[in-house]
């Protein structure tokens, strides 16, 4: 049976300050994390008036590139990111509409449970 290898005080310490001075080799941010990060300034710059051509631009003057639809998306309130979502049946649709379709049906609903209610 072959003997363990054994190592002294001086080589661990040495080593373990070696570990610790490594720098972080993934700096930066994703777009989807500066995004993400910049969320509620890009929401205060549309509030302002600004476009999110306006936006993207400015970014890309910083030297940031990030799409108008990862942008639309975070104002809606969307997650990219996530792959296993349900697709909403009003994709595509303006979200003023999507809205608007949203409490027809939900006015339609309780004019429907009130006939009911009112039946029994």
């Amino acid at each position: 049976m072959a003997k363990a290898k054994r190592y002294s005080d001086d080589k661990v310490l040495a080593a373990q300050k070696k570990l610790r001075g490594l720098a972080v080799k993934q700096a930066g941010r994703t777009r989807s994390e500066v995004v993400d990060f910049l969320a509620a300034d890009i929401r205060k710059a549309v509030q302002q008036g600004y476009s999110l051509k306006d936006i993207q631009a400015l970014l890309l003057e910083a030297g940031i590139s990030v799409s108008l639809a990862r942008m639309q998306a975070m104002l809606n309130g969307q997650d990219e990111k996530s792959d296993d979502t349900v697709t909403p049946a009003n994709e595509g649709v303006p979200r003023v509409l999507a809205e608007e379709a949203r409490s027809v049906t939900n006015s339609s609903h309780a004019s429907a449970n009130g006939f009911f209610r009112e039946r029994r």
